[in-house]
């Protein structure tokens, strides 16, 4: 029996059988000076070829029979395609990998190698795509893309999604790249309210920003009603006022008196913002918390009367004035507060006619000394001698 060698631990044996050892012979015979460096006769029948593909051949049957053989196929590597995908700035989609195959008809694992930065990545059933993690066929398709905020290919490098798909023996990378197409993105006001205390001037900062890092035109559009807003060098703005990212600090709010939120007199604060393709509106909204006023009631001088006078006819109107808007009560003070009544609307009567020979009041001279009191709901009073 002999043995043919290809150097690579593939052998096939030949029997001794003589028509097959003779077809050999041949063969050596005929490429003489191909096979001078690469066949060798090695002793006791061996033969060794040094070059050929890896494959083996046995001879089968005894005695008179035949020959035949075997070829054992290399494995081959799985086939899988990468690609480049695009997509919009702060825009979600879904994309679908293509599936990898092998020739071999091998059973394939696949692998994420490694992933983008600034964006997520989820399969279709809610897994997040991360390194090391294995993946069916089914999860290759309808994979989710949601990349971070305001981010794009201008001023980020998110790198690539790779894969890997092995049959057990080698395997293969497939690449992803993303490209994100810019948007442009409108400019920020990042604060919009701002407080106040009624009668009480206050200072405030704005900031207006754009991610593209556009320059910008801020022009004032509405001013508020129930105020005057100037400028940190005591400038006064206006509808129309153009305003430099500087202008924007320190910017004061004087409200107008006794004007407040609660009463709807302070209106808003509106800027339009222009990155040079879009113009933006803004709006700042000034709230101004009430304090309480207390009524304010008008003066009076000294009043005479005759002594003929009804009871319960009006003496005096004095109404209180309360700004904000709160309902007024009235009652009397005084020596002679008992001799009077005074109704919801402020208005003082005699309980009883006077008499001029009998006085009723205190110092018994016909001189009558009280004082009207006006109380708001919240606990304010005003008052004023009578």
């Amino acid at each position: 029996m002999g043995e043919i060698d290809n150097g690579l631990n593939m052998k096939f044996e030949l029997k001794a059988d003589k028509d097959l050892k003779d077809a050999f012979k041949d063969i050596l015979n005929s490429n003489k000076k191909e096979t001078k460096n690469i066949i060798q006769l090695n002793g006791k029948g061996s033969i060794l070829f040094a070059n050929l593909a890896a494959f083996a051949l046995a001879s089968c049957g005894g005695g008179g029979g035949g020959g035949g053989g075997s070829i054992i196929p290399t494995n081959s590597a799985p086939t899988f395609s990468g690609g480049s995908l695009t997509f919009t700035e702060d825009t979600d989609s879904t994309f679908t990998i293509g599936a990898p195959s092998d020739a071999d008809g091998d059973s394939l694992t696949i692998t994420v190698d490694s992933i983008p930065t600034g964006i997520t990545l989820v399969t279709f059933d809610g897994i997040p795509l991360t390194a090391g993690l294995v993946l069916t066929l089914a999860q290759l398709e309808n994979i989710s893309f949601s990349p971070d905020a305001n981010l794009n290919s201008s001023n980020t490098t998110f790198g690539s999604l790779t894969l890997s798909a092995s049959d057990g023996t080698t395997s293969t990378l497939a690449s992803i790249s993303f490209t994100v197409d810019a948007v442009n993105d409108l400019p920020v006001l990042s604060l919009n309210t701002f407080n106040f205390t009624e009668d009480t001037a206050g200072s405030f900062d704005l900031e207006v920003s754009d991610v593209d890092g556009d320059a910008l035109t801020i022009t004032v559009t509405t001013i508020p009603t129930g105020g005057v807003l100037t400028l940190a060098s005591g400038d006064t703005i206006t509808t129309g006022t153009i305003l430099s990212v500087t202008d924007l600090t320190g910017i004061t709010f004087t409200p107008s008196l006794n004007a407040n939120s609660d009463l709807g007199n302070i209106g808003d604060f509106i800027l339009s913002i222009e990155d040079g393709t879009i113009s933006e509106s803004k709006s700042i909204s000034l709230i101004v918390s009430a304090v309480d006023d207390a009524p304010t009631l008008g003066e009076v001088s000294a009043l005479d009367v005759l002594e003929t006078i009804a009871a319960d006819a009006t003496l005096l109107s004095l109404p209180a004035t309360e700004v904000d808007g709160e309902t007024l009560t009235y009652s009397l003070e005084g020596a002679d507060a008992e001799l009077f009544n005074v109704d919801t609307s402020g208005n003082i009567s005699f309980k009883a006619s006077p008499n001029f020979k009998i006085p009723g009041d205190v110092g018994g001279d016909n001189t009558y000394d009280i004082n009207l009191v006006a109380t708001d709901s919240s606990g304010s009073s005003a008052n004023r001698a009578v």
